[in-house]
């Protein structure tokens, strides 16, 4: 008879520690970095308040936020509209870029919004800005009773009217959203840098 030797013992591989070792070292490296960079951030960020006006510097640029007049907006109000809230600036600047075209990026986004309520109907309130707004604006109804605009952050219901113009990176929007009580209007202005 004969008789067959057991087999031999495997050896166990030793990649398995080795690679979870190395995630696991990276994963560490990773979260390191991210709090270092938070780190920078944060030590760099500076707030400050003056009036009407709060301002936040941070390495990538500043956002500054500030009360304004409805008149800063720069579009007609409705006769009779009671202002919803007082008129809101909002000012992104970045550092400033070298485009693949060559041209310097634009160094600030902003908006300007006011928002009043009327308790005239829709057509009474579409008809006066019809008259009043110039034929650089078009006027955009949703399409279908659901469906919405969202137009420089200002979203327009199914029953809603929007009048805008927008020229390359500048934008003017009046938006009419009918409310149970009346009408509300949203008026915006916004771009990549203030119009000359």
């Amino acid at each position: 008879m004969s008789t067959i030797p057991p087999p031999a013992p495997q050896k166990k591989s030793s990649a398995l520690p080795w690679i979870l070792g190395i995630i696991g070292g990276a994963l560490l490296i990773l979260v390191l970095f991210g709090f270092l960079i938070a780190g920078y951030i944060v030590k760099n960020i500076r707030v400050s308040r003056e009036g009407r006006e709060v301002q936040i510097q941070t390495p990538g640029g500043s956002l500054t936020v500030s009360k304004t007049d409805a008149d800063a907006v720069g579009l007609p109000v409705y006769p009779g509209a009671e202002p919803v809230q007082s008129g809101a600036s909002v000012q992104i600047t970045t550092p400033v870029f070298r485009l693949k075209s060559g041209k310097l990026s634009p160094p600030a986004s902003w908006s300007t919004a006011a928002h009043y309520r009327t308790k005239d109907s829709l057509d009474k309130v579409d008809a006066w800005y019809r008259e009043r707004l110039g034929a650089e604006f078009r006027r955009e109804v949703p399409s279908g009773r659901h469906g919405t605009l969202v137009i420089q952050g200002v979203h327009v219901g199914g029953d809603g009217i929007a009048f805008v113009s927008d020229r390359g990176d500048f934008a003017r929007v009046v938006a009419l959203q009918p409310k149970f009580s009346g009408v509300e209007i949203a008026l915006v202005r916004a771009g990549r840098q203030e119009p000359q």
